[in-house]
């Protein structure tokens, strides 16, 4: 580097390109016409805030919202000694996050391996009856 050159990032927000820094955040809204609350939601959310966290990496974004929204949401009657006992835990301070390692092209690159979940301290398990019918 010569001495007086001019090393400075644009001021116009290029810079971010430059440095291929994510700028924008990439939302994720969900819809689901029926969900048993305490068996469903457990598994739905993940799995969309993931598929969220593998498109903003793509496509250089951040992950943002996750909106979820339900036509008939329903909590059983014998799930309710398991839902008092999931209000009645503290939980962790401590937000968990999602690690996702590898410079994938497209979403076929991704592997099991890729992914690291950190800081995630989880109560013991609360088990839920399925209903069907």
């Amino acid at each position: 580097m010569d001495e007086g050159e001019d090393v400075s990032m644009p001021s116009d927000g290029r810079s971010y390109d430059i440095a291929n820094i994510p700028k924008y955040g990439l939302s994720c809204m969900f819809n689901m016409r029926s969900n048993d609350y305490m068996c469903g939601t457990p598994f739905n959310w993940p799995q969309y805030a993931l598929l969220t966290h593998i498109i903003a990496k793509l496509v250089n974004m951040v992950p943002d919202e996750l909106v979820y929204s339900v036509g008939d949401c329903h909590i059983y009657l014998n799930h309710m000694d398991g839902i008092n006992e999931q209000l009645s835990r503290k939980g962790s301070d401590v937000i968990p996050k999602l690690i996702i390692h590898g410079n994938q092209k497209s979403i076929e690159d991704f592997k099991y391996e890729d992914f690291e979940i950190v800081d995630y301290y989880p109560d013991s398990v609360i088990k839920f009856p399925l209903n069907v019918g």
